[in-house]
């Protein structure tokens, strides 16, 4: 599977995991990616979740869930590692809205 296939089917997950939801352009938000393995082997964070972490933001503005991805909408990302799942493996995504002062 090349890059940009990755890609497309990766928005097709967002799409489908996102259906329904409310467009909250409205942000900003702070972003937390946790990723569940499959397996034990040992990887780096980064490596993984930059990669998921583009293609996501990519398919959030494309749906119109955010305007953009930069630092004013998305000031704060974190990335976790949740522990092996061999079962369910996946990323999760926590969206926090931001409180904005009155």
């Amino acid at each position: 599977m090349t890059l940009n296939q990755a890609k497309i089917a990766w928005k097709e997950i967002v799409a489908r995991s996102t259906a329904g939801m409310v467009n909250a352009d409205s942000g900003p938000f702070n972003f937390t990616y946790t990723v569940f393995p499959a397996t034990n082997r040992k990887f780096d964070l980064a490596n993984v979740l930059s990669v998921v972490q583009k293609f996501t933001d990519d398919a959030l503005i494309e749906f119109g869930f955010i305007s953009d991805d930069s630092y004013k909408i998305i000031p704060k990302i974190d990335y976790r590692f949740g522990g092996v799942d061999k079962e369910n493996p996946r990323v999760e995504l926590e969206i926090y809205p931001i409180n904005k002062p009155l």
